[in-house]
């Protein structure tokens, strides 16, 4: 079992300027489609550029002249589902896809050119013939969250915060010291630690493409009450994978996210990780004032 040693410290203040990721190549001016560079930051690692994409539910109206870029698939898979508004909100990530995609190449593949497959697990991945762009989207009712890299795998993860803990789940998802730990909170900070718990967890196994074949149990973090604040940010380096965790303010109400960064073999000695947002009309838009990660206390976390 490995032991990484948690460390405390000031965090690096979040960039508000433009910061061009690899090669100067990402424009942080440009638009692309109805997204906007909302914010940046370091990454620890070699991982290169990470870019997380937020689509909010309703932003579908500002992405359907894109919609031209869905395939036969996506319009088959958003048939099935019965909700309308679901229906528009899968589209608009879908499309929100395919554009993050686009960007990650420079726009040398077009949107609907993107063709997909999945692995054994059942991990979507980009098919044979195609830049080997690196993938992964996590959804509520209300936000979705897509990472994209061309240096360095990733997963992501975005979960609601329920109103109360789920005792089974805790024990089916929980190592012993986990379960100890969240049982010595008061039910804020425990649920809020168990969404922590389950975001960083998810984002890992969606790293790896193992997805719900990983035995949770046995893939520990440390909980610390500090960490539950809602300007507070979290990243650590256990060997080769890099987790930035916060909390999100979603139309849906609070919610975790948490992202898993492998190590890029081409990538920079630092990354960087960079957000964008579809701009919203006479406002600032939600993800500007709640996906930027806290600027406080930084701290290491234990994986085992």
């Amino acid at each position: 079992m490995e032991r990484i040693v948690s460390r405390t410290g000031p965090a690096p203040a979040a960039s508000a300027a433009a910061v061009p990721c690899l090669g100067e190549h990402h424009d942080a001016a440009a638009a692309i489609g109805p997204f906007r560079r909302i914010w940046s930051r370091p990454l620890a690692g070699p991982c290169g550029c990470v870019e997380i994409w937020v689509v909010e539910a309703g932003s579908h109206a500002r992405l359907a002249k894109h919609a031209n870029a869905l395939g036969s698939e996506d319009w088959s898979a958003i048939a099935r589902i019965r909700h309308p508004e679901a229906r528009d909100h899968a589209r608009a990530t879908r499309i929100a896809l395919r554009l993050a995609l686009s960007h990650a190449v420079q726009g040398t593949i077009q949107p609907g050119a993107w063709r997909f497959q999945t692995n054994s697990y059942g991990k979507p991945r980009i098919a044979p013939g195609l830049p080997d762009v690196q993938f992964c989207v996590s959804h509520t009712e209300t936000m979705s969250l897509i990472a994209v890299s061309r240096e360095a795998p990733v997963g992501i993860d975005i979960e609601t915060i329920a109103p109360a803990c789920d005792g089974k789940l805790i024990d089916i998802f929980c190592s012993a010291r986990e379960r100890r730990a969240l049982a010595s909170l008061g039910d804020a900070e425990r649920r809020r630690a168990f969404a922590r718990l389950w975001t960083l967890k998810e984002a890992y196994a969606k790293l790896t493409g193992t997805g719900l074949a990983t035995d949770f149990r046995y893939l520990e973090f440390k909980i610390d009450p500090r960490w539950q604040s809602e300007g507070h940010q979290a990243q650590h380096r256990p060997g080769e994978a890099s987790f930035e965790s916060w909390l999100v303010e979603a139309p849906g109400g609070l919610c975790q996210a948490s992202v898993a960064i492998g190590e890029g073999e081409a990538a920079e000695e630092r990354g960087e990780i960079v957000c964008y947002a579809v701009a919203s009309d006479g406002r600032r838009h939600v993800a500007t004032q709640s996906l930027e990660p806290g600027r406080g206390m930084q701290s290491d976390l234990t994986l085992s």
